[in-house]
C-alpha cells in the first residue's frame, strides 16, 4: 500500500477525514496520559522509601548504627503504606557487633551503609518500570546511601 492509498482510505468523498484517525489520536493522548499519571504515582512512591532512608541515615550517624527498635519502625511504616518484602541491610544492629565510632584519623572506618528494599502495592505501567524492573516483570524499589559516624568514642 502507497502513501496515495493511506491518504484516500483517511478521507471521505467530501475531503474530510474518516474516524480511523480519531482513534488513532484518542489512543495515543489516552496512552500518554496515562503512562504519565503511572510514572508521576511510582516516582511518588520511590520518594517516600527514599525520605525514610534519609530520615534514619541521620538517625545513624548520631547513634552509630540502626538499631532493632527503629528498624522495626521503619518496616512498620512502609508495611502501613502498603510496601511488602522489606528488606533492611547495612550497619544495623544484629549484623555489625557494635555501633561505628568516628574515627578523625581514618575516616573510612566511620562510615555507615543503609540500603532499603521493597515492593509497591501497585506494579508500574510502563515508564515506572525503567526505575527497576525485572526480567520477570517484579519491581523492586531499592535505595541506599552511606554517612559518616558522629558518635564519639
Amino acid at each position: 500500500m502507497d502513501i496515495k492509498n493511506i491518504c484516500r482510505l483517511l478521507k471521505n468523498k467530501k475531503g474530510g477525514t474518516n474516524s480511523i484517525e480519531f482513534i488513532i489520536y484518542f489512543t495515543i493522548i489516552v496512552f500518554i496520559m496515562f503512562a504519565g499519571v503511572d510514572y508521576y504515582v511510582t516516582q511518588v512512591r520511590y520518594n517516600i522509601v527514599e525520605r525514610i532512608k534519609d530520615q534514619a541515615l541521620d538517625r545513624m550517624r548520631i547513634e552509630g548504627w540502626l538499631s532493632e527498635p527503629v528498624k522495626d519502625q521503619i518496616i512498620t511504616k512502609l508495611q502501613g503504606m502498603g510496601y511488602r518484602d522489606i528488606q533492611i541491610t547495612g550497619t544495623v544492629e544484629g549484623e555489625v557487633s557494635q555501633p561505628v565510632l568516628r574515627n578523625v584519623q581514618d575516616p573510612g572506618n566511620s562510615v555507615i551503609r543503609l540500603v532499603i528494599s521493597c515492593k509497591p502495592r501497585e506494579t508500574p505501567f510502563l515508564f515506572g518500570r525503567l526505575l527497576g524492573a525485572r526480567d520477570q516483570g517484579e519491581f523492586v524499589i531499592r535505595v541506599g546511601g552511606e554517612v559518616l559516624s558522629e558518635r564519639p568514642l
